[in-house]
């Protein structure tokens, strides 16, 4: 579905900037007219499929513009990591909510108990170089990875 998507904003949009304020517009009308198609059972599951569809084509438009554009020919989901860097990491103490399952005699569940703890977060960056599969063009972009380790 991604490359779906992919190929309709790469190829009928000058840019896909055009593409993501359209989706846009189309889910706040859908969203507004909800009632109108509501007065069958038909309407409404054309209305859910439509509505459902517009969110997840939305969402797909905005992260692959804010997350895999290609910087140069700017189309998105044509790039590719061809290395990437350790830079280094760091370790932080950070609060945590921590839900606990309190059990009868008999094992099963009756409830929850929630608490705080110190955890460790250990912060990973990297130096990423990438390459666009469309115009060849390469650049480089750092990115992090957090997680708890203690």
């Amino acid at each position: 579905m991604e490359k779906f998507i992919a190929d309709i904003v790469n190829n009928k949009f000058k840019h896909p900037d055009h593409a993501k304020w359209i989706s846009a517009i189309i889910l706040f009308f859908l969203f507004l007219y909800a009632k109108d198609f509501s007065k069958t059972q038909i309407g409404n599951l054309i209305w859910f499929f439509s509505f459902f569809f517009m969110c997840y084509a939305t969402f797909k438009i905005w992260r692959g513009i804010s997350t895999y554009q290609c910087p140069k020919c700017e189309k998105i989901y044509v790039s590719e990591v061809t290395s990437s860097k350790h830079l280094g990491s760091e370790e932080q103490k950070q609060r945590f909510k921590v839900q606990d399952e309190i059990k009868n005699n008999k094992n099963e569940r009756v409830g929850l108990i929630e608490r705080e703890e110190t955890g460790v977060v250990r912060t990973d960056y990297f130096e990423n170089k990438a390459k666009c599969n469309r115009c060849g063009y390469k650049w480089s972009f750092k990115s992090s990875n957090s997680d708890r380790v203690g």
